[in-house]
């Protein structure tokens, strides 16, 4: 396996998590796109959202990190790295989007053929993130594109 059989170009996929994913994003990535056998997703760009918002997220460390992984390593870099204590709890403006492109720290496609693309999020040893409100959604949108490996 690893020669591309197919390329598909300019897919896009919206991921409403609710309050109870992202309180436990820390100690639970979400799945943003589910890993297929023989098919490797090459993310582009993403965006973040806190919309609908009703409340701040809390306990959200300094040190805090969000971002996308494909597989279980970081295979993904960010070029504007998303902040938790920003797209969670910050100004009106920042919680409505945040958003950065994309690109692959690994080019070994055998190793990353059929893996997940998640949303990842780390709060130092503070555990998970508290506060928020059942109404609040962190909307995720993925521009990506698929290979096809035989």
């Amino acid at each position: 396996m690893g020669q591309i059989t197919e390329t598909v170009f300019g897919l896009t996929k919206i991921v409403l998590i609710p309050n109870a994913s992202v309180l436990t994003l820390p100690t639970a990535d979400v799945t943003l796109i589910a890993g297929r056998a023989g098919t490797v997703w090459l993310p582009q760009f993403v965006s973040l959202a806190l919309f609908p918002y009703v409340a701040d997220y809390t306990n959200i460390d300094g040190a805090a990190t969000l971002t996308v992984r494909l597989g279980a390593a970081a295979n993904v870099t960010l070029t504007n790295a998303f902040t938790p204590a920003t797209v969670l709890a910050g100004a009106a403006n920042a919680r409505l989007i945040q958003q950065s492109a994309v690109g692959l720290v690994s080019d070994d496609f055998t190793f990353l053929t059929g893996t997940a693309l998640s949303l990842h999020a780390t709060n130092a040893a503070a555990g998970n993130f508290t506060g928020g409100n059942a109404g609040n959604v962190l909307r995720c949108t993925v521009f990506y594109s698929e290979l096809h490996l035989a």
